[in-house]
């Protein structure tokens, strides 16, 4: 029956060597049972553990349960739940071992996906009905789950920081801190089994440990064995009945005839390897933990183990398996027994009315020699647990999945770069943003992908962070092809629940339109002011010019008639350029004042800028003009003010271009602006100057060459028209200024 369950079974000489295996535990380790047959049963073990037995340890060998781990014929490791136990003849003496070896990869596997979703695992350890707890280094409670709470009969909150001396008499808590302390000091878990109040109990205590190896605390699991021990031991009154009514058959053949004692000698040896298969029997049925049953065609029971009699609460021989199992008047829908009779073996699982928990079940033929099929075994595992396991990881699956998705939502909303850095600096995440700011560094080290260092930048603020656990913030500026970018970095610590910081987030933002407009407001207001003071002084300077300019006209008139030296009428007209100059500049502070009425009509921008060309035609011999100017919608404006914005701009081109170039003049319909680009291919601004090409009297011309307002007039006058004016310029590659002003609803088309 045990060549069709899915647990390995192993039955071994007292030596170690292998005399039976069934084909789950072959093909478990990677061999076929013929490779197996007459090899040490320690092939499935370690080398470490390879050590010779001497005839005396042979002798005292004990049964085992607990978790190993078991090597593969490729040598690869994984994870088993052992169960050896020792079988000994009626002398006492050993004669062999059966193992049963579960393979429990996929739940250590499970168990570890499990751990870092610690809020998830609390609901499924409080559905156990297992003790549960976890204890720091100092053996303070951390968690218990709903049965360990219930057993102190106190709330959880009354649990948690506590040590077994302030909850339980001093004995018993000193019992508890040294099944503690022997787990601190155990590389294993320790199992225990301890008879308490009348009860068994299988506790498991094993230290917890982190990513480095530091002890952090200890994990128990309590069990009531209390039914297994009872099932143990009433297998062991069994197996002693059998060996005493052989013993007595013995005796009484002896007995009968003296004459037959070869006959009785044959009949000994094979009462001998009868009962070596019965206690081989006994030790498999033992260490199975499921249920057992035999029956007809007819669906009679002829045989249940312990476990199934526990489970029904009787003997059920004779009576109808439907009935007994399952609590139906009627064959189960799922019968299987035509099948079986067939010679087939049927594997399923089964929900039963009778306690509505899963079985798996194996129903497979037993044979006569004659190869007739009498009976059914059925074997049925209780998978009620791990189908709630299975149940309750999908949901933590899906709810991990939901949680993903929306985190992931959120980040993309964001509309922020930002990625995380492990506490070595080493780049684990991005979010696309991010990439699209510095490229795609995941698993590389954040100083030499972004700066190209070999060590942590000085001046790093992600640094500080992990330093001091607060958030840092600087501001960065990189210049691109689109000019120059400035960047907001916020790090921050990324901390456990258990405040230790585990890594590190930069958010990187964007705000160079932040710093535009910062600048755009400063600008202004400076304009404003020098703006005031431009009013204040062209006004104090026009009066007296005006006198002086008029007395000089008088004096000029009567030294042209009366020309008495003429060196002094050259200087008279020196004076009089130089006072044409300062009124000029005069004029100049007041336009850059903006005082005047301006008049706003409908108009085309390309006539304006064709005006503007007209008028600087005699400077263009040298340069050449790309002119796109295709129809265009049509804004209100001072068509004199623009006018004279395109001629200071223009004539910067010219100047910048000495030996000739290029000039390329566009416009364009951008949203609900009007867009002029005036590029060049001169000699082009530096980065220290660019920033200051509006600021009034700012210019990079000799002394008495310019004012340096004829930027800052056209800033006054796109600003007064309710638009914008930016320049960008690359030294030896020219200069770009884009004007854009704001198109007139219902006018265009005029």
């Amino acid at each position: 029956m045990i060549e069709n369950i899915r647990i390995g079974v192993t039955i071994t000489d007292p030596e170690g060597k292998i005399i039976y295996t069934n084909p789950a535990e072959a093909n478990m380790h990677g061999y076929a049972i013929e490779e197996l047959i007459g090899k040490d049963v320690r092939i499935f073990a370690p080398p470490e553990l390879w050590n010779p037995m001497t005839p005396e340890q042979i002798e005292e060998m004990k049964s085992f349960r607990g978790e190993t781990v078991n090597i593969r014929k490729d040598k690869s490791i994984f994870n088993v739940n052992l169960m050896s136990d020792v079988v000994k003849n009626i002398a006492g003496h050993p004669i062999g071992i059966v193992t049963t070896c579960e393979d429990i990869t996929n739940r250590k596997l499970a168990e570890e996906e499990l751990k870092s979703f610690s809020k998830k695992i609390e609901a499924i350890i409080n559905s156990s009905s297992d003790l549960i707890f976890l204890k720091d280094k100092d053996f303070r409670y951390l968690v218990v789950n709903e049965e360990c709470r219930k057993s102190f009969n106190l709330p959880s909150e009354d649990i948690i920081g506590k040590t077994d001396f302030d909850l339980m008499p001093r004995e018993t808590a000193e019992e508890c801190k040294r099944g503690d302390d022997l787990a601190l000091k155990s590389d294993s878990p320790v199992h225990t089994e301890e008879h308490v109040g009348g009860s068994w109990l299988h506790v498991v205590k094993q230290k917890v440990v982190d990513s480095e190896g530091n002890i952090i605390g200890i994990a128990a699991v309590i069990r009531d064995i209390t039914e297994r021990k009872q099932a143990e031991e009433e297998l062991e009154k069994y197996r002693d009945h059998l060996e005493k009514l052989v013993e007595e058959r013995t005796a009484e053949l002896i007995k009968t005839n003296v004459s037959l004692q070869l006959e009785i000698i044959e009949h000994e040896q094979t009462e001998k390897a009868l009962q070596d298969s019965e206690a081989h029997m006994s030790a498999i049925i033992k260490a199975f933990t499921g249920f057992i049953y035999i029956c007809t065609h007819d669906y009679h029971i002829e045989f249940m183990n312990r476990q199934l009699i526990d489970r029904t609460g009787y003997n059920a021989t004779g009576e109808l398996c439907y009935k007994v199992m399952h609590g139906l008047d009627s064959i189960c829908p799922w019968c299987v027994n035509g099948k079986v009779f067939r010679g087939e073996t049927v594997k399923r699982e089964v929900l039963s009315p009778k306690d509505n928990r899963w079985y798996y079940v194996i129903n497979t033929p037993i044979y006569q020699a004659d190869g007739a099929i009498t009976s059914k075994l059925s074997l049925s595992l209780d998978i009620a647990e791990l189908k709630r396991a299975e149940e309750a990881l999908r949901e933590t699956m899906v709810k991990l999945e939901d949680e993903k998705a929306k985190s992931q939502a959120i980040i993309a909303a964001i509309g922020d770069g930002i990625s995380i850095q492990a506490t070595d600096f080493m780049v684990i995440y991005q979010n696309q943003i991010h990439k699209d700011f510095v490229g795609d560094h995941i698993g590389e080290y954040c100083y030499k992908a972004y700066r190209n260092n070999d060590r942590v930048c000085e001046e790093c603020h992600l640094a500080m962070s992990f330093n001091d656990g607060k958030i840092h913030i600087k501001e960065q500026s990189k210049t691109t092809d689109e000019g120059k970018r400035y960047y907001e970095i916020t790090a921050s610590p990324l901390k456990d629940s258990t405040g230790e910081i585990i890594a590190g987030i930069e958010v990187v933002r964007d705000i160079t339109e932040r710093k535009k407009q910062e600048e755009e407001l400063s600008r202004a207001s400076n304009l404003r002011s020098i703006g005031r003071l431009a009013i204040g002084i062209a006004h104090e300077i026009n009066n007296p010019l005006a006198n002086a300019s008029l007395n000089l006209e008088i004096m000029k008139n009567r030294l042209i008639d009366n020309i008495m030296d003429r060196e002094i009428l050259q200087k008279l007209e020196a004076i009089e350029r130089n006072i044409g100059r300062a009124s000029t500049i005069a004029k100049e502070l007041l336009q850059f004042s903006r005082q005047g009425e301006s008049e706003f009509i409908p108009l085309d921008i390309n006539n304006v800028i064709t005006s503007a060309l007209l008028l600087l035609e005699h400077k263009l011999n040298s340069i050449t003009i790309h002119q796109s100017l295709p129809e265009i919608s049509v804004t209100l404006g001072d068509p004199v003010k623009l006018e004279q914005v395109f001629i200071n701009i223009l004539n910067n081109s010219v100047e910048a271009m000495p030996h000739g170039g290029d000039i390329f003049i566009s416009t364009s319909h951008i949203n609900n602006y009007v867009e002029v680009k005036i590029s060049d291919t001169g000699v082009g601004i530096s980065d220290d100057h660019i920033s200051k090409v509006f600021d009034p009297f700012f210019t990079t011309k000799e002394v008495g060459a310019g004012t340096g307002l004829g930027l800052s007039i056209c800033y006054g006058i796109i600003n007064q028209h309710s638009g914008t004016i930016e320049v960008s310029s690359k030294v030896g590659k020219g200069t770009a200024v884009i004007i854009k002003l704001p198109i007139t609803e219902n006018l265009s088309g005029l």
